[in-house]
């Protein structure tokens, strides 16, 4: 998954529909991901989380695959970034 290339349109397009939130899902499962994939995530995600900062676009990370402690990792480098919780 190339997190810039797949998201940044619809960051686009949420800012051209004045959505309130955009909401994406990290490929950080280890079951499901290779490491070089999941790595690549996590490289491009300051891009895509500037590019939402700059569109005025609230960005929303959803949980699926995340520990407790991937999470707060990532929300303490990204405080803007906000949580669409998947309980289920």
């Amino acid at each position: 998954m190339e997190l810039s290339q797949d998201i940044l349109p619809y960051i686009d397009l949420a800012q051209m529909i004045e959505a309130e939130l955009a909401v994406f899902h990290p490929p950080l499962s280890a079951l499901l991901y290779s490491d070089e994939e999941i790595d690549a995530f996590l490289q491009a995600l300051p891009l895509v989380y500037d590019a939402a900062k700059e569109s005025g676009v609230t960005l929303a990370i959803e949980t699926l695959g995340f520990y407790y402690t991937e999470m707060m990792l990532i929300f303490d480098e990204f405080p803007d970034l906000k949580i669409n919780l998947d309980i289920g």
